[in-house]
């Protein structure tokens, strides 16, 4: 029962991931926009992740100062809002995933008394991990995509 515990959290974690991968498609169009303004302005260096707080204010002052150049109108700005929301909610609902499958995996490793026990929870977390990003991003990538198109050209 942990094992099909962890794997429907783990579901949890990443469907939601691919849910939201699949909204920011729907907006590519949209922020295109985004990419070509954003040149404009000067990158923020990655050595501010040695504060990760100063990094987020920072890249979002810089993003606040790109869209504000491209965002012009009153639907623009509610097509904007529905974006970050929509995005928000996945984050979190992901993340609220992450979190049981983390908790999980501690509870089948102390039911059963491992061994090495922090080693192999860490490794078990980066599998969990890894494998809900590369599920996600396999599925909204083009090569998944070029293969299903070809699947119902059969039919």
């Amino acid at each position: 029962m942990d094992i099909l515990s962890l794997l429907g959290e783990w579901l949890l974690f990443t469907f939601p991931m691919y849910q939201g991968l699949m909204e920011l498609d729907d907006y590519r169009n949209f922020f295109s926009k985004f990419d070509n303004y954003r040149m404009d302005y000067k990158k923020i260096s990655p050595w501010f992740w040695i504060l990760p707080p100063l990094k987020i204010i920072l890249e979002r002052n810089r993003a606040m100062k790109v869209i504000k150049k491209f965002v012009t109108s009153e639907h623009d700005i509610k097509v904007l809002m529905s974006f970050i929301d929509k995005a928000t909610a996945w984050y979190y609902v992901s993340l609220g995933g992450w979190f049981k499958v983390v908790t999980s995996i501690y509870e089948i490793l102390t039911e059963n008394h491992v061994k090495l026990f922090i080693p192999v929870f860490l490794v078990l977390i980066i599998i969990a991990t890894s494998s809900g990003f590369i599920s996600a991003y396999y599925r909204i990538g083009s090569h998944r995509r070029r293969k299903m198109i070809s699947k119902f050209q059969k039919y």
